[in-house]
């Protein structure tokens, strides 16, 4: 099989359904029925506490873990929890809702297969889930839940990917390189992506597009519009941010995650309240990670793992400042007709560049980012949904690329 750069359109949707059955080839249920009626409570507002003690008091799994994290230190009571609806009211609706519905789910996309592999994937997906958590509650109020549960499942693929593909994708894995850079290397050198695998998964278990859409586009740049970001945008900002963090403790960050600018700029969030918010989800994550026990590996210190994030925000500092003197020297952006559609190409550095999807009015409908000295011609139009192009216009933007890699 090609690489998947290489898929068209119509390609990737063969893909997809090859992966459905790929999917139930390795147990992977459709809609898990507990689940089910979980994201049906999630969806209807009028659905309160009582609605999902009803749900969960019959299964002992998440009941029990559930009185154990009210009786937590976290929560400070000074009586013993002893009742379900009790501990229901203290957690809170939102809490509620994110790590019920969080647990079905990654029960229901576990498996035997790579063992080791899924509970860190895991337990990294719960860390990611409270600060993803903690980030929405700043910038998009009401839909804390969703971002939970996106953050847990993003990376949902990858212990599937190592029981579809074996060793080869292991091997990969071993590498440890950061987020952003392995779905780089599985996007030019596998046939389909953990993304792809994620995406499979999420129209096989029929989830609503706000919560399936920032999963699925979790490593692409999102595109700045010039009005109020919808909740699907602002989620797709947080997946888009927390999936790029490097957590594992074994490998110092070589590519960092997104810079300040970038998190200011896409979420409104200068560096001093992201360090709150760090602190804030590593509260979180140490009284949630006993309710995910039976399929996540702590993630070890989280004080450690806190200053792990920190010092990749450090870092970032460093590079925004090379950016800006960059930025503060570079050209404008670069602009091509390639057919009927018009691309913009902003380059941020020689490793860094953003390629824009834009109508005839110059407003930016798609973007990805890219790196100038690697990436393809071929790989930039097919993401940007331009697979169907004169071989001119390819050749057109393959010389721009040279030019930007010498």
């Amino acid at each position: 099989m090609k690489p998947r750069a290489f898929l068209s359109a119509a390609e990737v949707e063969g893909l997809l359904q090859s992966l459905d059955t790929k999917l139930e080839g390795v147990g992977i249920e459709t809609q898990p029925e507990v689940a089910a009626r979980v994201l049906k409570l999630v969806s209807d507002p009028q659905s309160g506490l009582k609605q999902y003690a009803d749900v969960i008091k019959n299964d002992p799994a998440i009941s029990g873990r559930l009185l154990r994290l009210a009786n937590s230190a976290y929560f400070a009571q000074r009586q013993p929890v002893t009742g379900l609806e009790r501990a229901c009211v203290l957690l809170g609706l939102e809490r509620l809702k994110a790590v019920s519905l969080g647990f079905y789910l990654s029960r229901a996309a576990s498996g035997d297969g790579a063992h080791g592999v899924a509970r860190r994937v895991w337990g990294e997906g719960v860390y990611r889930a409270c600060l993803s958590a903690e980030i929405a509650r700043e910038v998009c109020p009401g839909h804390a839940p969703e971002a939970f549960v996106v953050g847990l499942m993003l990376d949902v693929g990858i212990p599937i990917m190592c029981r579809l593909l074996g060793a080869p994708y292991l091997k990969m894995l071993d590498e440890q390189r950061t987020p952003t850079r392995q779905f780089r290397e599985e996007f030019q050198s596998l046939p389909f992506t953990h993304v792809d695998v994620a995406t499979a998964l999420m129209r096989r278990w029929r989830m609503p597009e706000l919560l399936a859409k920032p999963i699925e586009r979790h490593h692409a740049a999102p595109v700045e519009g010039t009005g109020s970001p919808t909740p699907m945008q602002r989620l797709q900002r947080i997946a888009y941010y927390v999936g790029s963090l490097q957590l594992e403790s074994s490998a110092e960050p070589r590519e960092t995650a997104p810079m300040p600018l970038t998190a200011e700029r896409l979420l409104g969030l200068r560096p001093d309240r992201l360090a709150g918010i760090v602190a804030k989800s590593s509260g979180e994550y140490s009284a949630l990670s006993e309710l995910f026990k039976d399929t996540a590996d702590s993630i070890g210190d989280v004080g450690a793992i806190a200053d792990r994030v920190q010092n990749q925000l450090i870092e970032i500092i460093d590079r925004t400042m090379s950016k800006q003197l960059y930025d503060e020297t570079a050209k404008g952006p670069e602009r091509f007709a390639i057919g009927t559609q018009n691309i913009e190409i902003e380059v941020g550095g020689p490793d860094d560049a953003v390629a824009y999807l834009s109508d005839s009015n110059g407003k930016r409908l798609l973007s990805h980012a890219f790196r100038p000295r690697s990436d393809r011609a071929e790989s930039i139009l097919y993401a940007l949904g331009l697979d169907e192009v004169s071989r001119e216009d390819a050749e057109l933007l393959t010389d721009y690329l040279r030019s930007l890699a010498a």
